[in-house]
């Protein structure tokens, strides 16, 4: 009988914020300043904290003033890897394939279509 070990993982899930919204300047402008007063209380405490603890709370407030302002964004939508024209073309191309032995027409034909994949 074999055991395998399982990996933990503790994966987080990762929030993606709308990211657009900072074009407008007034969002802006409260943004930074959300950051601003975050940052001021983290600096107003006066003890030494190890830097993985200085790093989680520098990090949980930018998330949390981006949550409260940015709000989350739409995941955009994957776009295929390979287009329908592309495969018209390779389609094309594979039935000029056989003509290429039979003239120099047929050749340049091919290379024509190669060339437009």
């Amino acid at each position: 009988m074999r055991l395998r070990i399982r990996k933990e993982t503790n994966r987080e899930t990762r929030y993606f914020f709308n990211l657009d919204k900072l074009q407008d300047n007034a969002v802006k402008a409260s943004y930074i300043v959300e950051v601003e007063n975050r940052f001021q209380e983290l600096a107003a405490c006066e003890e030494e904290k190890p830097p993985n603890e200085l790093w989680e709370a520098t990090k949980s407030s930018i998330k949390d003033a981006a949550s409260g302002i940015l709000a989350r964004g739409k995941k955009k939508k994957k776009k295929p890897w390979i287009t329908v024209e592309t495969l018209d073309l390779i389609e094309n191309r594979r039935s000029l394939k056989p003509r290429i032995s039979q003239s120099e027409q047929g050749r340049k034909e091919y290379a024509k279509a190669n060339a437009a994949v």
